[in-house]
């Protein structure tokens, strides 16, 4: 491996690292604490902790009392933090005097052994972070894919509320629809009966206009030949008086059945009348049968 001052600083250069030649080629104490103090912030160490006292280090000078004592423990710490980090980078021996009494070739072994480290760390984190980039948005797709399939459950479940609110309706128009035709299965019967009625009237009114016009038709027969006795001379007038009497006799039975046939026909009147207003209906009726199943269907 190539640890001359040209190749260090080349490579401190590549990472970023405030660093001269001459610091490569004299390395200062000063320079050491500065490079490393940049060295552990790059990996998110606090430097100014490391260079604070602990408790028990405060305690130490208040006994020893030794001027210069803080820079030395805040060196040591320092110096501890990268023998822990040279440990892993193969810096097996580094110590406080690699700080405080840097030799040149030593100290550029060191920065380049901790540089290459630092630009492996680099690549490591570009890597990483282009992996973590990958795993968020593997992650903000996942969440928009169950974004979008809660959108999607919402819009189905508002469907099939919708569906079920259609298919009540339905239910409830078919039920009603079944009322309507259930209703006009009935009052077709009661037509259907109401006409059987009125056909049944209309018979008995044509055999009563029948048996009326007969029994007219015989008292007008009994008239005229009452008329045609009258005129005929009486050669024996007992004899005549006897057959007039029975004449008379068989006329006023005829009149008899003649009013009793005009009774009748007056009893039945109110029927006929009632006959009548029931065909009117009938006809009425009949006339928005059309008019109603026309609805049945639009409602069906």
């Amino acid at each position: 491996m190539d640890f001359s001052p040209e190749s260090v600083y080349s490579l401190l250069t590549e990472l970023g690292f405030p660093v001269t030649m001459e610091d490569l080629k004299n390395p200062t104490e000063p320079f050491m604490i500065k490079f490393l103090t940049d060295f552990c912030q790059r990996f998110h160490i606090d430097a100014l902790t490391l260079t604070q006292l602990a408790f028990e280090q405060v305690e130490l000078l208040k006994v020893t009392g030794e001027q210069n004592a803080s820079h030395v423990i805040a060196l040591l710490n320092l110096s501890e933090v990268i023998s822990i980090i040279g440990e892993k980078i193969f810096v097996k021996d580094f110590s406080v005097t690699d700080i405080t009494a840097p030799g040149a070739k030593r100290t550029r072994k060191i920065i380049k052994f901790l540089a290459n480290f630092a630009l492996y760390a680099e690549g490591a984190s570009i890597k990483m972070q282009e992996e973590t980039d990958k795993i968020f948005a593997k992650a903000q797709e996942i969440e928009n894919t169950k974004k979008k399939s809660d959108e999607m459950k919402e819009q189905m479940n508002k469907k099939a509320a919708d569906m079920a609110a259609m298919m009540a309706q339905i239910e409830a128009n078919n039920k009603k629809s079944e009322e309507i035709k259930a209703r006009m299965k009935r009052r077709q019967e009661k037509i259907e009966m109401t006409r059987k009625h009125n056909e049944d009237l209309l018979k008995t009114c044509s055999k009563l206009r029948e048996a009326y016009a007969n029994k007219c038709n015989e008292v007008s027969k009994l008239e005229s030949i009452s008329q045609q006795l009258k005129a005929k001379i009486v050669d024996d007038p007992s004899k005549e008086r006897l057959r007039l009497q029975e004449l008379m006799k068989e006329q006023a039975e005829k009149e008899e059945n003649k009013a009793a046939t005009e009774e009748a026909i007056q009893q039945k009147k109110p029927v006929m009348l009632h006959f009548e207003k029931l065909l009117n209906f009938i006809q009425q009726s009949h006339s928005k049968l059309p008019d109603t199943f026309k609805w049945q269907k639009l409602v069906m």
